[in-house]
């Protein structure tokens, strides 16, 4: 729903893309479902907004009248958003078993816990070093898929998954996706872009890292 003032491109493709996934795939509005839909709306209008000349990785700066952006999908640590991210799945939002999602806890943290997935969408567009900061977690080089193969993956998924999706599900079909891409040479994609997927999510906290 756009409201006076809101009506800038991004807000928009975003809105649009919440369209796209209520009339596909169905993402359940709560919990990590909700938080899929609000990552892939977020990643496409981003994505637009950057084919359109814009040059930073933040969302709604231009409807809020100069005040901070509200998401940064390149750097969850900012103090210059208004709506910090959890960056690691270990850090996610979750509603003790006793309460339901509902507007008072943002359906279990949509708003918030879609930084993860944001997170990753981030590292296999423009690819990153990612230290390790535990003695489980290696440090890995993420190539980057680039936008133009990462919003064909990103669209695939977003009207392919299932309706109460978590992230796992979001990762293990992103990567079913590059492989079948990549072994019919269809689109760009490399066995290398398939490393680049599985690495970006790990690097979140979702799954493991490529062997």
């Amino acid at each position: 729903e756009l409201f006076p003032g809101t009506e800038d491109r991004e807000t928009i493709a975003h809105e649009f893309t919440h369209a796209v996934i209520n009339h596909s795939s169905g993402l359940i509005y709560q919990r990590e479902s909700g938080a899929l839909n609000e990552h892939f709306a977020d990643v496409i209008a981003v994505l637009l907004d950057r084919e359109l000349g814009s040059a930073d990785w933040t969302l709604f700066e231009k409807q809020l009248s100069g005040l901070a952006p509200s998401r940064d999908l390149s750097n969850h640590g900012s103090t210059n958003v208004a709506s910090p991210q959890p960056a690691h799945y270990r850090n996610r939002i979750v509603l003790p078993a006793n309460v339901a999602p509902g507007s008072a806890n943002d359906q279990g943290g949509v708003h918030s816990n879609s930084g993860i997935p944001n997170l990753a969408a981030y590292r296999m567009i423009e690819g990153a070093f990612v230290q390790s900061i535990t003695n489980n977690e290696p440090s890995v080089r993420i190539n980057g898929l680039g936008a133009a193969k990462a919003r064909s993956l990103f669209y695939a998924a977003l009207t392919s998954l299932p309706a109460n999706a978590t992230f796992q599900q979001a990762r293990e079909l992103e990567i079913f996706l590059v492989e079948f891409l990549a072994s019919r040479l269809q689109s760009g994609f490399t066995a290398t872009d398939v490393c680049d997927v599985r690495n970006a999510w790990a690097s979140v906290g979702v799954g493991a890292y490529d062997a």
